[in-house]
């Protein structure tokens, strides 16, 4: 226990003003009047409960669970021999690692994206530091950043978004402190998490590169500094998986960038809602282009006169959006649907602090500047932290009880086999558990298109609860958060 002190020491030293081993109460009251402090401890809070608590106890999903079957459960060299959307390569080689070394359970498979978790809310602290030293400024800029429900729910599980997020933020924050080469490793790493973020990478990489060559810079080095750190690194990574990629496996995002924005606003202010509000589709569709588009129009008025930190922000937002249209409108591509569109959600939220801190010394009318978007920013902050949830994930809400039901099954063997059928979208997480909990007398359940008659026990979706009278079932579990079914045949 005393080394483990002794190795955190830095990093508290690092964080909060603990100057000397012993903490004694004039250091204490140093301590909690330091005008971070309220930021940091909310982060701690963020780190304790909306990742590892998330972690631990969150029935695995159905995602998770067929990455599980495809890539976790298998030996190594399958990782070198296919390729599937739901390869999120490095991150994939981190979770098969663990549960090869240390076992099968949910808290394993998610042990990578729980210390990403963690590696991603210390980034939220440094950057949010260096934007910002005002205490109720830097409170609100963590609690934005740590506290949208999306991009909370990937700070915990088994996938590599939340990984690829936290290694980009700490590439924003090299950017901002102009180290490229660095920044150029790290954004490497969060591509190799998850391709997704190429996007926001190079577009980052862009804007930096156009604004130190207007400040003067020489544009080769600086080319060599962004570019081979992030090839040297994500080729040995990326280059064997992909070389069995095709185009067939980039099939999920949405058909238009309308219906993206939907999702991203939905699954930011109206999480908790198993049926978006009307208000949320308005929001999408006119609101939220407006209020980006202002705020984009402002960032470049502002990045004219030298302010880098938005100019970064802006750029990264609006090259990004842009080569998104491109793609789509070229290659046609999907454009992103949730999860596939956290930066998105995070580099806009990244403009809004970095506008409030650049006009917050504005006089005259340009004085209402600050109280502007800081009123977008605490209300953003706000409605993000009155969604606080920890019993499931936003895109797998129909599986918050699965794990619960599958323990349910597994206290009513009657020695005799039996299988287990339903809706399709249950069958990576119901097989899951079956090995898991050593179900042996239960067959491995087959995917349907429909659930069909024959077998003992049934797990439905809310939309298939027409199934319960039309095959004679008996209710066995109800779950009052998705409305997902656990049915027995009639004897």
């Amino acid at each position: 226990m005393r080394t483990l002190v002794a190795a955190l020491r830095p990093a508290l030293h690092w964080v909060l003003p603990i100057t000397q081993e012993r903490v004694s109460r004039s250091r204490l009251i140093t301590l909690f009047s330091n005008p971070l402090f309220p930021g940091w401890l909310w982060l701690l809070f963020a780190g304790a409960v909306t990742v590892v608590y998330r972690g631990l106890t969150q029935s695995l999903t159905t995602d998770e669970a067929y990455a599980y079957h495809l890539f976790l459960n298998q030996k190594a060299a399958v990782l070198f021999e296919k390729y599937d959307a739901a390869y999120h390569v490095l991150h994939t080689w981190a979770s098969w690692l663990a549960v090869h070394k240390f076992g099968k359970s949910e808290a394993i498979l998610r042990l990578p994206s729980m210390v990403a978790g963690l590696f991603y809310l210390v980034g939220v602290g440094v950057l949010c530091k260096r934007i910002t030293a005002d205490r109720w400024r830097f409170l609100a800029a963590v609690v934005l950043l740590s506290a949208n429900p999306l991009v909370a729910d990937y700070l915990s599980a088994a996938r590599g978004y939340g990984a690829a997020l936290a290694f980009f933020v700490w590439a924003f924050d090299a950017l901002l402190s102009h180290r490229p080469a660095r920044a150029s490793a790290l954004m490497a790493l969060s591509v190799a998490c998850n391709l997704t973020f190429l996007v926001p990478a190079a577009a980052a990489s862009a804007v930096y590169l156009v604004y130190r060559a207007r400040a003067g810079e020489q544009i080769v080095p600086l080319v060599k500094k962004l570019a081979l750190p992030f090839f040297a690194i994500a080729i040995p990574i990326l280059a064997v998986p992909l070389l069995h990629a095709e185009p067939s496996n980039f099939y999920y995002g949405a058909p238009d960038f309308g219906t993206s924005l939907n999702t991203l606003v939905e699954s930011s202010l109206a999480h908790g809602d198993a049926a978006p509000p009307a208000w949320a589709g308005t929001t999408a569709r006119a609101v939220l282009p407006l209020l980006a588009a202002a705020m984009l129009l402002w960032g470049i008025r502002t990045a004219r006169e030298r302010a880098f930190h938005v100019t970064m922000a802006a750029g990264a937002l609006l090259l990004s959006t842009l080569t998104l249209v491109a793609a789509h409108q070229i290659l046609g591509v999907p454009y992103p649907w949730t999860r596939t569109g956290l930066y998105l959600i995070w580099l806009f939220l990244v403009l809004c602090l970095t506008l409030w801190e650049a006009t917050a010394r504005e006089r005259g009318f340009r004085g209402l500047l600050p109280l502007v978007f800081g009123t977008v920013c605490v209300l953003l902050a706000g409605m993000f932290v009155a969604q606080f949830e920890t019993r499931y994930y936003y895109d797998f809400r129909d599986d918050a009880q699965v794990n619960a039901m599958m323990r349910r099954v597994s206290t009513i063997d009657s020695g005799r086999p039996a299988c287990i059928g339903g809706s399709w979208r249950f069958e990576p997480t119901v097989n899951y558990y079956r090995l898991r909990y050593r179900l042996t007398w239960i067959e491995e359940m087959k995917r349907t298109p429909e659930p069909q008659s024959g077998c003992r026990f049934l797990i439905l979706e809310s939309t298939h609860q027409d199934f319960l009278n039309r095959l004679g079932l008996r209710l066995l579990w109800r779950d009052p958060l998705s409305g997902a079914i656990l049915a027995e045949a009639a004897p």
